[in-house]
């Protein structure tokens, strides 16, 4: 076997976490498993930018969604059934 090297180029990682374009993939994701939840209200999107990477959080805003969440583990399945492009 041949030996390979491989170097991660830090500053093109830190360059990608940081594009618009990643942000749009994790906005895009969020909203996906925002809308695979079966109840309508109770739950948000909050998106945004730290100064390493973006991000995106769904969340039970409600005792009830909380409380269906806890239940049956909607939003981990909703995020893992999320597909990217």
């Amino acid at each position: 076997m041949a030996n390979v090297k491989f170097e991660l180029n830090r500053e093109g990682v830190a360059e990608l976490m940081l594009s618009p374009q990643m942000k749009k993939i994790i906005d895009s994701c969020a909203q996906t498993a925002l809308e695979a939840t079966p109840i309508e209200k109770g739950y948000s999107v909050e998106s945004g930018t730290t100064n390493q990477r973006c991000f995106a959080r769904v969340q039970a805003d409600t005792y009830e969604a909380g409380f269906y969440n806890k239940k049956t583990n909607i939003l981990s399945k909703a995020v893992g059934s999320v597909k990217v492009d």
